[in-house]
């Protein structure tokens, strides 16, 4: 069975009024977007307690920034400033944080290819994990874990395209407490089925950034990556929820949205994003009551 715990990124400008739009709208989750990281950690204890107010319960968090310093001398300033996020996320009663590995300052996304090149993809490899691994041991003193997510076709060198793109880091990171968030946006884009990604993750599987769109348009990711709601695009969505369901996966479901050209639509955004997960749901328990055995995904 499915999680029935929903929630989203906070993608009101006030972090105070999305807090309070996820309670009226019903979902039971949020997932603090990396501006929460830019306020004062005085200003970090009331956020905690509107959500307490609101009966929302902290789930998670997206690091700010860029994982990797533009040279391996500004490795350790780069850890440093993550342990600080860290150590907010942990003042939030956040599990896990989320980041962007691979990465790098004043780097785009799109040209890391040749960033790689440059610093050798031995070289590249070790700092990735050495900053993860220092990452890992700093949240596990909070009781918290790190997940590594993929990210989309052609970002970042397609370090973190598929799965086993993702268990490889994680490998050379060498720490317990380090899982998988699968974006099936990302995996859209990508070309690969997000239900036949969560099958992979398995029990690697710590959280989900659940959105739509319509795959690969163009070379440009900010058009491709829309973070819609599930049923605005082309996600398998079913076989999204049946994969959950082979995994056991018990975490809430969390989805990462935006109004990428309609900045008026939040309301609507996070509204047609929970109807349409829940009758999903509801879809899918017909389904597998009916028939008796699914094809494999």
């Amino acid at each position: 069975m499915v999680s029935t715990g929903i929630g989203t990124n906070t993608i009101y400008p006030d972090i105070d009024l999305s807090i309070h739009k996820l309670a009226e709208f019903g979902y039971t989750h949020v997932y603090f977007d990396g501006t929460v990281f830019g306020v004062p950690e005085e200003e970090l204890v009331r956020i905690l307690q509107v959500c307490a107010q609101t009966g929302i319960l902290p789930f998670a968090a997206h690091a700010p920034g860029q994982f990797l310093p533009h040279n391996a001398g500004g490795l350790e300033r780069t850890i440093a400033r993550h342990k600080v996020t860290l150590d907010k996320a942990a003042m939030l009663h956040c599990k896990s944080v989320t980041f962007h590995v691979a990465s790098v300052e004043s780097v785009r996304n799109e040209e890391t290819s040749a960033f790689i090149e440059q610093v050798g993809k031995q070289a590249f490899d070790e700092m990735n994990w050495h900053t993860l691994r220092e990452l890992a041991l700093h949240a596990q003193s909070h009781g918290m874990s790190i997940a590594v997510e993929n990210l989309s076709r052609d970002i970042v060198g397609n370090y973190c395209r598929t799965v086993n793109d993702l268990k490889r880091i994680i490998d050379g990171a060498g720490q317990p407490n380090v899982g998988i968030c699968i974006d099936t946006g990302h995996a859209n884009i990508s070309g690969l089925k997000a239900a036949e990604m969560i099958l992979e993750a398995g029990d690697l599987l710590i959280e989900t950034h659940f959105n739509d769109n319509f795959g690969w348009l163009c070379p440009e990711n900010a058009v491709n990556d829309l973070h819609r709601p599930p049923g605005v695009g082309t996600v398998d969505w079913l076989r999204v929820m049946e994969a959950l369901d082979r995994i056991a996966y018990e975490g809430p479901i969390i989805f990462e949205l935006a109004v990428k050209g309609d900045f008026h639509a939040l309301d609507d955004l996070l509204r047609t994003t929970y109807s349409n997960w829940r009758m999903i749901t509801r879809a899918w328990q017909y389904v597998k009551a009916g028939l008796p055995e699914l094809d494999p995904i």
